[in-house]
């Protein structure tokens, strides 16, 4: 249980009723954070959730430590180094979390070095001094409803999936209203901000695979 509140990000107390059956009801933001677990095991064993190696990576750009310059301390490749801190992998191996979890509790209680980064300013991530405890998955920086502006390449995103639902049912109701909402004020929160993310991947991803199925219908014909 403890191990899926780590993953999902989901309070064990609030787990804990859902599985007893004590609530009749559940916050579509709980049924989201529970959908995004892996149905099946990592691919390889011994991996762990990359949360909170991808919160140590973002204190650090707080710090003003750009994705290249963590890239060159830890020895990891910055195209993983982005991945991680912008919440696209959902496990690590671990030789990466080893050398992660090195690097921050080398370069956590140092001085800043200077401003943040863009996306740590934009995105309001706070420097590793701010967190009480960093693998507690209940203390969260920026809080879940704090509002985040948004890029002109994100808000394309969500324009795409709006684009790509018009006539096509939702996974959730609200989220519908959700994308609108924030289409219309170029904010939202982190949560949404991640959801955006994931969502357009997989929109492209049932975009090429329509498209693959009308040529090969198209070459049939």
């Amino acid at each position: 249980m403890r191990a899926i509140a780590k993953a999902s990000g989901l309070n064990y107390v609030c787990l804990s009723h859902i599985t007893r059956g004590a609530n009749k009801a559940t916050h579509h933001a709980t049924i989201r954070s529970l959908k995004k677990l892996p149905t099946t095991p990592p691919s390889h064993i011994g991996y762990t959730p990359a949360w909170p190696y991808e919160r140590r990576l973002q204190s650090l750009q707080a710090a003003g430590y750009s994705a290249a310059k963590l890239a060159e301390i830890s020895g990891l490749s910055r195209a993983l180094i982005c991945k991680i801190t912008l919440n696209r992998a959902d496990w690590v191996s671990p030789e990466t979390a080893k050398k992660v979890t090195a690097m921050w509790e080398n370069l956590a209680t140092k001085p800043v070095i200077g401003p943040p980064t863009k996306t740590a300013t934009r995105r309001l991530w706070e420097t590793p001094m701010m967190w009480d405890d960093i693998d507690d998955p209940n203390e969260q920086h920026p809080e879940p409803r704090t509002l985040i502006q948004l890029t002109k390449r994100e808000l394309g995103f969500a324009e795409s999936i709006l684009d790509y639902y018009e006539n096509k049912p939702w996974p959730l109701k609200r989220q519908r209203r959700t994308f609108r909402r924030l289409v219309e004020s170029g904010h939202t929160t982190s949560p949404t901000l991640r959801l955006i993310y994931r969502e357009y991947t997989r929109v492209m991803t049932e975009r090429s695979r329509e498209a693959r199925k009308r040529k090969t219908i198209g070459q049939a014909a």
